[in-house]
């Protein structure tokens, strides 16, 4: 595949997710990052104890009723994992953002302020489909 074409489909792919999580989507949302989980937590063994207190992580974009996902820009393309792996990195002036996932949000603190939050996403295309999926 073309660099423009990875590019575009990777982008649509980006604002897919932003639009589930800013929906509060959650049933779309997980099933799409159902197997990507499952691939971490079998690989980095985690304890029983460490899904009780990490295992809603995701469910943090949809319960908090002030977190909003933020417009997709500022982006460059990165590719990883031996050109199998592709995201989309900030490339703001902002130290605070550059390098960071491009899928991001902000939220009210419960002590006051803004606080934000970054979705990490890397996709792949599986051989034989035209789909990305998350790795």
């Amino acid at each position: 595949m073309d660099k423009e074409l990875l590019e575009k489909k990777t982008v649509e792919a980006y604002r897919y997710l932003a639009k589930l999580i800013s929906d509060k989507n959650k049933d779309q949302y997980f099933s799409l990052v159902f197997n990507s989980d499952m691939r971490q937590l079998q690989s980095a063994y985690y304890t029983s104890e460490h899904l009780k207190e990490n295992g809603n992580d995701d469910l943090f974009y949809f319960n908090t009723p002030s977190f909003k996902i933020e417009p997709l820009a500022d982006y460059a393309m990165k590719i990883y994992g031996n050109g199998k792996l592709v995201c989309l990195e900030h490339t703001s002036m902002d130290t605070r953002l550059q390098g960071r996932s491009s899928i991001w949000g902000k939220y009210n603190s419960e002590g006051g302020g803004v606080r934000v939050r970054f979705l990490r996403i890397l996709l792949y295309l599986p051989k034989g489909k035209d789909t990305f999926e998350i790795w």
